[in-house]
């Protein structure tokens, strides 16, 4: 692992997971995964850190370059330099979404954490809503969106695997998929070890987590750039579940 610059990290997704702290504590952790968002980050930094900073916490937000191929790393390390509560991680290259926030959960340090989408998606106005479900007792809190966004195939096929994935992991939630959420800082330890379900984060999740609470957030449209879900997507994790139910039927 080598390092471009004092906020900025190599990762390679061979290595076992490392859990890394920081000389300024912080009580709460963002991790945000990054892709081709350079259009988006400079405004989402903005808001971000203003409801931050509205929580009166300390925090930290670790931002995970997941292989971009314009301009978003520059900004990061930017960002970096400028702040020392910004982590900027780097992938070894374009791993997908959910390698990428699991890289970041291996950096962060924060006893909540927090995810959330790049591209403005998921507002950070509504973290403060996620933290208030933990300190109310829950060991995870999902952002549920008031409205979906997005094509009907898409629509259609992530209800599909909502419902799939609720029958499965015998939980009573209807979102599986929105990447605002909140852990515990145990949940994440949990989660780190045992990278189950092909890595996808928010059914992970739920999985190490005794106590789950679903929060009504708003969902605005992407600022700019393309969505990254894909109906591939959402088959690996059909597949992965369904393995897990049958795992589960022969024991």
């Amino acid at each position: 692992m080598s390092s471009a610059n004092p906020g900025s990290t190599q990762f390679d997704r061979r290595q076992r997971p490392r859990l890394f702290s920081s000389s300024q504590k912080a009580h709460i952790s963002v991790v945000v995964p990054v892709h081709d968002e350079e259009q988006n980050l400079l405004r989402l930094h903005a808001r971000l850190s203003t409801a931050l900073d509205r929580l009166r916490r300390t925090w930290e937000v670790v931002y995970v370059d997941d292989g971009s191929r314009d301009g978003s790393l520059r900004l990061l390390r930017g960002l970096a330099a400028a702040d020392p509560r910004i982590v900027a991680v780097e992938l070894s290259g374009n791993h997908g979404q959910h390698t990428a926030v699991l890289a970041g959960f291996e950096r962060c340090q924060g006893e909540v954490v927090i995810t959330l989408d790049a591209d403005l998606s998921n507002p950070p106005e509504e973290i403060g809503s996620l933290v208030d479900a933990l300190e109310a007792g829950h060991d995870v809190a999902t952002g549920r969106p008031e409205a979906r966004r997005g094509s009907l195939w898409k629509r259609l096929a992530q209800g599909a695997t909502d419902r799939l994935a609720s029958r499965i992991l015998r939980r009573d939630l209807t979102d599986f998929s929105s990447m605002m959420r909140a852990y515990r800082r145990e949940v994440v330890v949990r989660m780190l070890r045992s990278r189950e379900l092909g890595g996808h984060v928010p059914a992970l999740g739920v999985t190490c987590a005794r106590c789950v609470a679903e929060v009504p957030v708003r969902q605005d449209p992407r600022l700019a750039g393309s969505p990254r879900t894909s109906l591939a997507r959402l088959a690996r994790l059909n597949r992965d579940l369904r393995l897990r139910a049958m795992e589960a039927e022969a024991a």
